[in-house]
């Protein structure tokens, strides 16, 4: 997670979420340890005991490459997204790794990224919260017990089975949707025909690449 794109109030979210279950750690991956690494370090751990988390219960990795950051998505338990700035490739790389991820969308586009990527996969309303109680609760029914590792399981299953069909991680097809929906609007702006909206997801692909 990019540590720069979330708030302390919304760190204190997640602690809080996280000291429910006395078995539960906080891991999150930060800069590699220097002089702005070792600070944000010191910052998250001072938040987490803020928040009722044991300096002992909280994880902080380097960072690494896009291979082994996935591979670490997939060992998680939970994701809980940032504030006001949401997953956005992140959201996708845990959701393709199979893990559960938990959003609250705001008004920005920004905060919004996670929750589309969620419905994408019809999780939107197993995962998606409206309110800074909600994420909590929500959070805690995810983490706490047997009942949480349930909910957990429920999730990886459901993405185990759309992982290969859902048009949210076929790209050539969003490519090809994206070039189509560029080639329309060319149409409709040669034509001077006033513009109108294009929806992606009906759109077949250009036949003659040549075009």
């Amino acid at each position: 997670t990019n540590t720069h794109i979330h708030t302390h109030t919304h760190t204190h979210r997640w602690m809080e979420a996280i000291a429910i279950d006395p078995q539960a750690f906080f891991w999150q991956t930060v800069g590699n340890a220097g002089a702005s690494g070792g600070g944000i370090r010191q910052r998250l751990l001072e938040r987490a005991e803020e928040g009722g988390v044991a300096k002992e219960r909280v994880v902080l990795t380097n960072t690494t490459n896009i291979i082994d950051f996935v591979r670490r998505c997939a060992l998680a338990d939970i994701v809980l997204d940032t504030s006001p700035i949401s997953g956005h490739t992140v959201a996708m790389d845990v959701l393709w790794a199979g893990t559960p991820l938990l959003t609250r969308p705001g008004e920005p586009f920004s905060s919004r990224v996670a929750s589309s990527v969620l419905a994408a996969l019809n999780l939107d309303t197993t995962l998606t919260t409206r309110t800074r109680d909600d994420f909590i609760k929500l959070a805690q029914l995810f983490i706490k017990g047997k009942r949480g590792r349930r909910r957990r399981e429920e999730v990886r299953r459901h993405i185990e089975a759309v992982r290969w069909s859902a048009p949210l991680f076929h790209r050539q097809q969003q490519v090809e949707s994206v070039e189509r929906a560029v080639q329309l609007m060319r149409e409709v702006y040669l034509a001077a025909l006033p513009p109108w909206h294009i929806i992606l997801a009906t759109l077949s692909p250009i036949s003659d690449k040549g075009s």
